[in-house]
C-alpha cells in the first residue's frame, strides 16, 4: 500500500473547505498560499494532488484530512458516484465489492459491427457487477437513450 502523509502533515500543508484542499504553504514558486491544490480532475475522473513530490488522489488525502486512516484492502468510494465531489460527507471508506456496486456502467453504446448495422444498443446495467439486459437497437442515439428512460422510469441521472 503506497505510504500517505499523516493527518497533521496534511493540516499544517492544506486548508480543508467544502471538498477542497488550499494550500496553507507555498509548494512552489508557482504555486500561492491560499490557491487551490490539485489539478481539478484527471482523465480517470479523479483530482489529485502534487504533495511533497508524490501524486496522491484527493479523495484520499481529505479522507485522512479529517482524521481517517486508509484500511488494508479497503477503497474510499464517492458517495454520489461523483469523483470530483470531495466532501467528506460524499466519501465512506468499503471494500472492492461495495464500491462496485456503487458504480453504474454505461446505458447505451454505438455499435459500429455488421450485426447491429451501425446502431445505438440501449441496455440496463444498474452496477457495475450487475447483469445487463438488452433494450434494444435503435438508429439514434436520442431514440436509444429514450428506451432507457422508458426502461429505468424517466431518471434525470442518465446521461
Amino acid at each position: 500500500m503506497k505510504k500517505y502523509p499523516s493527518t497533521e502533515e496534511l493540516r499544517n500543508a492544506f486548508e480543508y473547505v467544502d471538498g477542497f484542499l488550499y494550500w496553507k504553504i507555498k509548494p512552489s514558486a508557482a504555486i500561492s498560499i491560499g490557491s487551490q491544490a490539485g489539478t481539478n480532475k484527471g482523465s480517470n475522473g479523479y483530482c489529485r494532488i502534487k504533495f511533497k513530490t508524490k501524486i496522491y488522489l484527493t479523495h484520499r488525502l481529505v479522507w485522512i484530512w479529517h482524521g481517517n486512516k486508509l484500511e488494508k484492502n479497503m477503497e474510499i468510494d464517492h458517495i454520489n458516484r461523483d469523483r470530483a465531489d470531495n466532501n467528506i460527507q460524499n466519501l465512506r471508506q468499503v471494500t472492492r465489492a461495495v464500491n462496485l456496486e456503487n458504480q453504474i456502467g454505461a446505458l447505451i453504446c454505438y455499435c459500429p459491427s455488421v450485426k447491429s448495422k451501425n446502431k445505438w444498443k440501449a441496455y440496463s446495467k444498474k452496477n457495475a457487477i450487475a447483469s445487463q439486459k438488452h433494450l434494444g437497437y435503435h438508429s439514434t442515439k436520442e431514440e436509444a437513450l429514450k428506451a432507457v428512460e422508458n426502461f429505468y422510469g424517466k431518471r434525470s441521472s442518465i446521461k
